[in-house]
């Protein structure tokens, strides 16, 4: 309960400074293309949070503006196309590079800026917790 409180309130903050409020809003989908994102922090379903190791400091997602993705995750590498959807603010992710993995997977943005961007797991996906990625 605790978690879509937090998620809910989230999504409220984003969605107000989407409405505008006099400022200018850059849209997600160009916030988050062409850029090479970070893991900053992990939190888990049941809210233990947890920093990426020194081995794993140049895994990294880079959402190519050609719908293209790669995943850099040790010595994989994963390649594939996403989406965005506006209205419910989900990233699809499609592969059909590894067998044993899911051929699609996907995130809710709850918060982005132009270096920051959190993602949620989608239920029944690979990851159902928080990510907290930095763009560098």
């Amino acid at each position: 309960m605790k978690r879509f409180i937090i998620v809910c309130v989230s999504l409220f903050c984003l969605l107000r400074s989407a409405d505008g409020y006099g400022q200018s809003v850059t849209p997600v989908y160009e916030i988050i293309c062409g850029k090479k994102w970070y893991i900053e922090m992990i939190k888990d379903a049941e809210g233990n949070t947890s920093t990426p190791e020194a081995a794993t400091e140049k895994d990294c997602m880079h959402f190519g503006c050609d719908s293209t993705f790669v995943l850099v995750e040790g010595s994989v590498v994963l390649k594939g196309r996403w989406t965005f959807d506006r209205t419910t603010m989900n990233i699809r992710l499609e592969q059909r590079q590894i067998a044993t993995m899911p051929e699609a997977f996907s995130f809710h943005i709850v918060d982005y800026d132009e270096s920051h961007l959190v993602l949620v797991g989608q239920e029944g996906t690979i990851n159902e917790g928080t990510t907290h990625l930095i763009a560098r």
